[in-house]
């Protein structure tokens, strides 16, 4: 079962990720990959 902690870090910095890039707009939407 260990394969469901990275999902949930992942989904943790995926969110943190969207909050800095809102605070820092350095990319177009369409250059975020």
């Amino acid at each position: 079962m260990a394969a469901a902690l990275p999902v949930i870090a992942s989904e943790s910095g995926l969110s943190r990720y969207l909050t800095e890039i809102r605070k820092f707009p350095l990319l177009e939407p369409e250059q975020e990959y």
